[in-house]
């Protein structure tokens, strides 16, 4: 199949496109107009280049918006692919071409196009949502606009009248309701709120159907006669008339983003999947209809839940170099998505049990409010994610069940564990093999060194370097420590017999470059068995264990808050045996809470030992991961 290659850059009024075939050569470049006119040029433009053999040819577009509207609808119904690339990406990308700081459109152009030819496996392409999908975007983000413009003029009316009329803030409590609007319509200002008699400012409070009429009212009346400070007449008067204005738009307001969220209701029951929202704990229409919305309803758009949740902006990011480590909140994200993720994560701690007692847990362990909320909000994303996939509603039991398990087996392997559903692939999908130990120094960097011929069998790569650590060889390859007695170091791999070769060659090795204090050797909860496959992801700073005799899974010490958003791979040992004897080491602070968790593995078949994942501990208390470890 033939390709050709369009970057738009848009503007209000013109679009700067430029065309380029698979070689980068550019075949032709103009300015078209917005409308009709514009999109019949680039189709002929594009029309001059396609060949006249049978092969058929894809054009593949990039844009900075997919807001486009009618233009963007008009490419995809040409059959076009579309990728909307962020702007940030696009100014990143000019950059490495040229260092002079010089931007122009039609520049913008040929680096569109030159990153859609070269890049867009690394691009999202534009999401192929139904028309029910973007009826529905259209209103909520309407509807949400119309709040925000209320908040903004609520804001606007307060700011004024503590300006010139503080006695109007301390009579009403609630500037957003209709007995208050209706009493600064009718009195804007001070002279004209303290000629209000009871009866009218009753009659208010009547048609706001509100509670206690005559103590209201009361208290209204003797706020506004009360002496205040104030400004000129004149400037009085010019406050007055801002604060009419602001009224009469709020009013408006409120009849709007009640008219329109009509039209959510509206819209959003008429969407094949909405049952499937209304089911998740903490959303109603509104929320549920905003979730959708920025979601969309594209089946093939998300791959996996991570995929999800990283759109969404609830899972973490993580900043590694040498032996600092942080994961941090993502501060890039659709705004109107995080907003009602937020809220679901909120009303989710009243509907849900399960998620009360996953916050609860996060707070514990002392992790604050809002981070708490993010962290339920990505759970239940993944929990969404799963319904959406498998069409199916939410079920308590079903999306909780492995942390109940959790509760009911206790912090009792190293760590918080957390079960995995049984009958869960293993390995999953689509992961790669998890690379050989390295013996030759400390985890902080997360390489490990292993013979050139196993990297090359198992397709890993052979560029890691060797690490100088407490044991093993020094960069002349000669013994830098002395092992302890019971270890073999004749071979290239050290070899022990039992789990105390494997503690001591952990104490020995330092993970992260800090002495381990407490060893825990993983036991079966289930049925007793020490041998174990292990999957685990250097980056996120986790590892889950398969029992080899009965099946069970568990996530090693706080594995489970960030398991969900790893990538992990399979232990294997040079060897290549896959069945291992685990043990779980924890390097501690002055204070006693963890400060470093490694995982060490004995090969079941040969006896090799090494350290395969660690990771940084930056919260306490930590009382809960050193349960079980002596």
């Amino acid at each position: 199949m033939g390709l050709l290659f369009v970057g738009d850059d848009r503007a209000e009024e013109h679009h700067d496109v430029e065309l380029q075939d698979q070689t980068g050569r550019v075949l032709g470049r103009a300015k078209l107009p917005e409308g009709v006119a514009g999109i019949t040029r680039l189709h002929a433009m594009i029309g001059e280049h396609v060949g006249e053999d049978d092969e058929p040819t894809q054009v593949v577009v990039g844009i900075e918006t997919d807001r486009g509207g009618c233009w963007v609808q008009a490419l995809i119904a040409a059959g076009y692919q579309i990728y909307a690339v962020n702007p940030f990406q696009v100014a990143r990308c000019r950059e490495r071409h040229s260092v002079s700081g010089g931007k122009s459109d039609t520049r913008d152009a040929h680096t569109l196009a030159d990153m859609v030819r070269t890049d867009r496996h690394q691009l999202r392409p534009v999401a192929g949502d139904s028309v029910e999908a973007e009826a529905v975007k259209v209103v909520t983000r309407a509807h949400k606009t119309l709040i925000w413009e209320h908040t903004r003029h609520i804001l606007r009316l307060r700011h004024a009248l503590r300006e010139f009329f503080p006695a109007a803030l301390a009579a009403f409590d609630d500037l957003t309701a209709p007995d208050a609007l209706q009493l600064l319509g009718a009195a804007p200002d001070p002279v004209s709120a303290g000629r209000l008699t009871k009866a009218q400012i009753t009659a208010a409070i009547k048609r706001a159907r509100r509670r206690n009429i005559a103590e209201k009212a009361q208290a209204i009346q003797a706020a506004l006669h009360a002496e205040q400070l104030g400004q000129p007449a004149v400037v009085t008067a010019a406050y007055g008339a801002t604060v009419r204005a602001q009224v009469a738009i709020l009013n408006t307001l409120n009849a709007e983003i009640q008219n329109m969220e009509e039209q959510v209701e509206a819209h959003f029951g008429k969407h094949p999947d909405a049952e499937i929202y209304l089911s998740q704990p903490g959303l109603g229409v509104i929320l549920g209809a905003r979730v959708l919305a920025e979601f969309g309803d594209d089946k093939n758009r998300y791959a996996d839940a991570k995929a999800r949740k990283n759109y969404a902006g609830t899972s973490p990011i993580t900043r590694q170099s040498g032996k600092k480590k942080s994961v941090l909140a993502r501060y890039v994200h659709n705004d109107r998505l995080i907003d009602a993720l937020n809220r679901q994560a909120f009303s989710a701690l009243h509907a849900s049990p399960g998620a009360r007692a996953y916050y609860d847990r996060l707070r514990a362990r002392g992790i604050g409010h809002q981070a708490a909320l993010r962290q339920l909000g990505n759970r239940l994303v993944g929990i969404l994610h799963g319904c959406l996939k498998t069409a199916t509603a939410y079920d308590e039991a079903t999306a909780w069940a492995h942390h109940q398990q959790e509760g009911a087996v206790g912090i009792a392997v190293a760590a918080s564990v957390q079960a995995v559903a049984v009958g869960a692939p293993w390995p999953p999908t689509n992961r790669g093999v998890r690379r050989p130990p390295d013996q030759r120094g400390q985890g902080q960097d997360r390489d490990h060194a292993v013979p050139e011929a196993l990297h090359r069998e198992r397709g890993i790569p052979t560029a890691y370097e060797p690490r100088v650590g407490n044991i093993g060889l020094d960069t002349n390859g000669r013994i830098r420590q002395a092992a302890p007695v019971a270890i073999d170091t004749t071979g290239k791999f050290w070899r022990g017999d039992n789990f105390t070769d494997l503690a001591d060659y952990l104490r020995e090795y330092q993970p992260g470059g800090y002495p381990v204090a407490r060893v825990k050797e993983m036991i079966c909860q289930q049925c007793g068995g020490k041998t174990f496959a292990v999957l685990a992801d250097d980056e996120s700073g986790c590892a889950q264990v398969r029992c080899l005799a009965c099946g069970d899974l568990v996530l090693i010490a706080d594995s489970a808050d960030y398991w969900q958003d790893a990538d992990p791979g399979e232990c294997a040992c040079p060897c290549g045996g896959e069945a291992f004897q685990v043990a779980v080491g924890f390097a501690l602070r002055t204070d006693g809470d963890v400060r470093w968790a490694s995982v060490a593995l004995r090969c079941a078949q040969d006896g090799t030992l090494g350290v395969y994942t660690d990771w940084k501990i930056d919260y306490s208390p930590t009382d809960h991961l050193l349960i079980g470890a002596t």
